[in-house]
């Protein structure tokens, strides 16, 4: 499984982008995960 995370959220919470583990994916944002994540064939969980 491939963890995406938003790059905004990272930034606002005072990271940066190199402290993001290698197995961790960075999406530009929520939309750019869950369209990544779509065009992987996944569905998008809404907890």
């Amino acid at each position: 499984m491939k963890l995406y995370v938003c790059g905004q959220a990272i930034v606002d919470s005072g990271y940066y982008y190199q402290n993001v583990r290698d197995d961790i994916g960075v999406a530009l944002g929520a939309l750019a995960a869950e369209i990544e994540l779509g065009a992987q064939g996944y569905t998008v969980m809404k907890l």
